[in-house]
């Protein structure tokens, strides 16, 4: 119930966010410390480094998201490869990880609201990558997914800001 609210509220622009300058392989991280304890034998490689302007709180959350979600379809000694790059116009990060994938059927819809994938091994209610996918919107980027020969890749495309209109 209480994610659905967040989604909710984030819909509906309920929160408020403050945009500042966030080291993103500090943030990441950061949240990959929260999940080692109850995914033990599950690898974080990173690559790349960047610094953007995004909210801390909310982006933390997007990848404690997609990092979770990593893990949940990864087995113990599997990894989840995160790179980041920053171009002049766009921050890009890839976060793939070696469980298998989904079900070609299912790609599109994985970030819809209460959509959970067949053979989903977890009783997620399908809430949390609908919940990443408006706190990047909130960020002005996307978010895409698909197959590898491996696992899932999540494609993240955030819009570098001028510095005269900031987001």
């Amino acid at each position: 119930i209480q994610g659905l609210l967040r989604l909710e509220r984030l819909c509906a622009d309920g929160y408020s966010f403050t945009f500042t300058e966030q080291d993103m392989g500090e943030l990441i991280a950061d949240q990959w410390s929260f999940l080692t304890p109850a995914f033990p034998g599950r690898t974080l490689e990173l690559s790349g480094q960047s610094a953007i302007r995004c909210d801390a709180k909310w982006m933390g959350e997007d990848f404690l998201n997609l990092l979770k979600n990593a893990c949940e379809h990864t087995a113990p000694g599997g990894t989840i490869w995160v790179s980041l790059e920053k171009t002049e116009a766009a921050f890009f990060c890839t976060l793939e990880d070696d469980g298998g994938g989904v079900p070609e059927k299912d790609l599109p819809h994985l970030f819809e609201r209460f959509y959970r994938a067949q053979h989903q091994p977890t009783q997620a209610a399908g809430i949390g990558l609908s919940i990443v996918r408006e706190i990047l919107r909130r960020h002005h980027g996307t978010i895409a997914a698909s197959n590898t020969g491996k696992g899932l890749r999540m494609e993240i495309t955030l819009p570098i800001p001028d510095a005269a209109r900031p987001l």
